[in-house]
């Protein structure tokens, strides 16, 4: 059981970071967007980022798994 959501955790951060990851190159193709919402997008995505790694981390810390 532990196993199993552990590769749940593990697959929802990848799923997340590859939806950023495509949401990112999307944002590049289309630069010509208005600077405020490039400025919007940043601010958005490298903190939901951040997140999934301090997730997985407190996930990690808390079964003892290094």
């Amino acid at each position: 059981m532990v196993l199993i959501t552990m590769f749940k955790s593990e697959l929802v951060n990848l799923v997340l970071k590859f939806v950023c990851y495509v949401l990112f190159m999307l944002f590049i193709l289309f630069s010509f967007v208005d600077y405020w919402l490039k400025i919007a997008f940043v601010v958005l995505i490298i903190p939901l980022w951040v997140i999934t790694d301090v997730i997985q981390y407190r996930k990690k810390k808390e079964t003892h798994e290094f």
